[in-house]
């Protein structure tokens, strides 16, 4: 569910990429603030396991806010919605906007497939207990 994403130069280029493999980025809301979300992974070597850093505070994903985004246009047509279980976790906005795309997906006659794509470096006990509650 990246539909926000930060102007900041890799922001910018994304789009471009993605477009060449077909991906609609029409729907891309830019922000004024905020910045990309990254990561990056150690690969460990027996008996080391990997490591992973998330940097994704203070994200244009992160900062998403419930109806900031116009589900119903991107959902008009489609026939499918996919979702990774990472967004809900960076943020309470993002849960909720999380949520709101749901909704509208199962609203539009969207079949929905949701990736749990649990990662405990991004959830609080508490946070995790409470999205997984209606």
């Amino acid at each position: 569910m990246g539909l926000k994403a930060s102007q900041e130069w890799t922001g910018v280029h994304d789009p471009d990429r993605a477009q060449e493999f077909g991906v609609d980025c029409s729907h891309i809301v830019w922000a004024d603030r905020g910045r990309a979300g990254i990561y990056f992974v150690e690969f460990g070597a027996s008996p080391r396991p990997s490591s992973v850093l998330y940097d994704r505070a203070n994200s244009a994903i992160s900062m998403v806010q419930p109806d900031e985004i116009d589900w119903s246009k991107i959902f008009s047509g489609s026939k499918h919605f996919h979702l990774s279980g990472i967004t809900p976790a960076l943020s309470a906005s993002a849960a909720e906007a999380t949520a709101e795309a749901l909704k509208a997906a199962k609203k539009a006659g969207c079949t929905v497939s949701y990736d749990l794509n649990y990662r405990k470096k991004l959830w609080t006990p508490r946070r995790r207990r409470e999205s997984r509650n209606p």
